[in-house]
């Protein structure tokens, strides 16, 4: 699998993942997104220098992407993920994940953070074997972290 940084020509798919129905359940914010409130974040986050989005691919298949949201005062970032629908269950979400830590590794953070909804096992299950602890939950979220210090 090749990370590489997401452009302008993945905001389709992207909008089409996010808007899936297990996509959207198991997502804090279920709400279907429109095509231009999508266009709006997406041209924004490509050029915020705050935020990395990366594309997971393997033979000219999008798998899916993984979002930091950075923090550099603090030098945390948030980690979320979302696998193209049409090769869930295949076993990508470890090494789509995995290889994107590995990639922004070079920031040097401190603290990795995810945020699932706690009947999200699968993604808990991801996240923890990327080496992610519990954190602390409330009534319907899990907090994860990985130190990377």
């Amino acid at each position: 699998m090749n990370i590489r940084n997401a452009k302008l020509t993945d905001s389709d798919d992207i909008l089409y993942w996010r808007n899936n129905i297990t996509t959207r359940v198991m997502s804090i914010n279920n709400n279907i997104i429109n095509q231009k409130e999508h266009d709006i974040w997406f041209n924004s986050a490509l050029v915020d220098a705050n935020c990395f989005i990366y594309i997971g691919v393997k033979n000219d298949v999008k798998l899916g992407i993984v979002k930091f949201d950075c923090d550099f005062n603090i030098m945390e970032t948030e980690v979320s993920i979302n696998v193209n629908p049409k090769v869930r269950g295949q076993g990508v979400s470890f090494d789509l994940l995995s290889l994107s830590i590995k990639k922004i590794s070079y920031l040097n953070f401190n603290l990795f953070k995810a945020t699932i909804k706690k009947s999200n096992n699968l993604s808990k299950k991801i996240f923890v074997k990327c080496g992610f602890k519990f954190d602390y939950s409330d009534k319907e979220l899990e907090f994860y972290t990985l130190n990377n210090k």
